[in-house]
């Protein structure tokens, strides 16, 4: 115990030390960098974190999204379970292979994420299996060193990725399996990724219901955080982040904490989505500031480049996803560092034009992204439009927008309690996580109908400064294709909104989902609760999910293809546990 103290001394008087050299008021405030000068003539390699998508998972004719909604545990556990079960329920179709672009917020974000940062180490494909295996054993003439087969379970797995050779003997044995090469492929390529944890159920699972609040307490008492928490800008945020990335977001051998540059390149696009805490400048500046405060900021290539001169792929993704999920009153604004001062033509004049904006320090500040979209669809939104804009749209035969919401309807306080506080209560108001579900469900509610309607909005409003949801260039570029509101993405897109109004026939599970708190810890029956939800909804039987994966499974999708998925994802009845009622009633 002495020796815990003696440790614990020299950590204080080390730290206390670093901050008084220091003298910096701003230490620890921000962690971004920024990009390199111009004149360095640096080529970045392309973030995975980037709203420039494409297809190029799965069926490369299909364009899949993928959409986490928020709220805290119940929505991580939620988005987890909900993942893990379309990867199984239409095998041999893996319809989690098929997302191209997965877009997160809040809680959604720690299952996003961890996806996005993990890899996987076998293939579940029966009959890929019986095709290889006569290729995988050791006495085969024709080998394929790199595999490793078993007929038993069905699975595949990878040593190395394929050699040229191997390359070419994959694609000719598995040429009559539509884009089954491309799978086995893909799991190769991965296993050289050693620096990323296996997206294993059980861990994930485990990760997804971990009481990271006792974990954040906890971190708070470390000598280390208490120098920094009580004598720098240092706050709960960022040791909140630091917990995620110790738990879920570091390398399995040395610990290292993983950065956007680590996305699995193998793994969909990733979106994270915060909201803009910041005061905004709109006049009297070298360079003013097109969003405004409680637009949506998301962590992706363009918007650090345009919005902060920064580097997304050098930025932590455990504080990505803090930020993502930073709930006002509980956890303060995360904070970012602006370097676009050191990039405007003014401040390199001499003289400087303005001292005040050219010289002094300038950040951003974001919080949780549900305040401005608790869905993360308008950043899909607004990838779908400059997609449009761009032509790019013309690639896909369909557009699938799958989200898992984990609202839960606020129940109010009881009206048998004469004191509603909790033990949290006595030391934070959180009846404000009441108000602001209630504020939002307005909002979110039109948001599902843009989506289940094929409408996608926007109005003059959304393309100026005090009140702008769409980027300048992107209105610009819609303008110039005389792309007018709404778009009308009716040949296209098929919408599925999974929710705990799915459970339809079981008012009882619903109500206890409805229950379960906004919080980053989660109880064992919540847990039980959030499992029998995904498996009365995600089901072989699902027509909706039936339509999906008959989409992505063909390499040309007709009119009328995209057309029979959207009766299906449309049906008020899509649970099958439903069909014995009446003629279903169309959205």
């Amino acid at each position: 115990m002495n020796r815990l103290f003696a440790v614990a001394r020299i950590l204080v008087a080390a730290s206390a030390i670093a901050l008084a050299a220091s003298g910096c008021t701003s230490l620890y405030s921000h962690t971004n960098k920024s990009l390199p000068p111009p004149e360095h003539k640096v080529e970045l390699p392309p973030a995975r974190a980037t709203l420039n998508v494409s297809g190029e998972r799965g069926n490369p004719k299909v364009l899949m999204f993928l959409s986490l909604s928020g709220g805290g545990s119940r929505a991580a556990y939620f988005s987890a379970a909900a993942m893990l079960k379309l990867q199984t329920v239409m095998a041999p179709t893996d319809l989690l292979a098929e997302v191209d672009v997965i877009s997160a917020v809040s809680g959604g974000a720690l299952a996003g994420a961890t996806y996005a940062a993990t890899r996987d180490i076998e293939l579940r494909r029966p009959d890929l299996a019986l095709i290889l295996a006569p290729h995988s054993g050791p006495s085969s003439p024709d080998r394929l060193p790199e595999l490793a087969v078993n007929t038993v379970d069905g699975t595949i797995r990878c040593s190395a990725p394929l050699s040229p050779p191997s390359q070419t003997r994959i694609n000719d044995l598995l040429a009559s399996t539509f884009n089954a090469a491309r799978a086995v492929t893909a799991l190769c390529d991965q296993s050289a990724m050693t620096d990323l944890r296996p997206w294993n159920a059980d861990w994930v699972r485990e990760r997804m219901q971990r009481n990271y609040l006792w974990r954040w307490f906890g971190s708070w008492f470390l000598p280390i955080n208490i120098v920094r928490y009580w004598t720098t800008a240092h706050d709960r945020a960022d040791i909140m982040a630091q917990t995620f990335a110790d738990s879920l977001f570091d390398t399995p051998t040395f610990g290292r904490d993983l950065s956007m540059a680590d996305l699995n390149p193998k793994r969909p696009f990733l979106i994270l989505n915060a909201t803009n805490a910041s005061q905004q400048i709109r006049h009297g500046s070298p360079q003013i500031d097109e969003t405004p405060f409680g637009s949506v900021f998301t962590f992706t290539d363009e918007d650090f480049r345009t919005q902060l001169a920064s580097d997304i792929r050098s930025y932590e993704l455990a504080r990505a996803v803090m930020a993502a999920s930073a709930f006002p009153v509980v956890f303060p604004a995360m904070t970012l560092r602006d370097y676009r001062p050191a990039f405007h033509e003014a401040c390199k004049r001499t003289p400087v034009v303005d001292h005040d904006y050219c010289e002094r320090d300038r950040y951003m500040h974001v919080f949780d992204g549900g305040n401005s979209d608790n869905l993360g669809l308008k950043s899909i939104k607004r990838v779908l439009l400059q997609m449009h804009a761009s032509g790019e749209i013309n690639k896909y035969d369909s557009v699938i927008v799958l989200l898992i919401d984990a609202f839960a309807v606020p129940p109010g306080m009881r009206r048998t309690q004469p004191d509603p506080r909790g033990v949290l209560d006595y030391f934070l108001d959180l009846n404000v996580t009441q108000a602001v579900d209630s504020l939002l469900q307005l909002n979110r509610e039109a948001l599902i109908d843009e989506f289940a309607d094929r409408q996608l909005k926007w109005t003059p409003r959304d393309c100026e400064n005090e009140t702008r949801e769409l980027p300048a260039p992107l209105c610009a570029a819609l303008k110039a294709r005389n792309i007018k509101p709404p778009l009308n993405m009716q040949e296209r897109l098929v919408f599925y909104h999974v929710g705990f109004d799915d459970v339809r026939d079981d008012l009882k599970l619903r109500e206890r989902l409805n229950r379960i708190p906004t919080s980053f810890t989660i109880s064992t029956s919540d847990v039980k609760t959030l499992d029998e939800a995904v498996n009365a909804i995600v089901t072989p039987d699902n027509p909706c999910l039936v339509a999906i994966a008959a989409l992505v499974n063909k390499s040309t999708a007709t009119p009328d293809d995209v057309k029979g998925a959207q009766i299906e994802c449309d049906r008020e009845d899509v649970l099958p546990s439903l069909r014995s009622l009446p003629q279903p009633t169309k959205r």
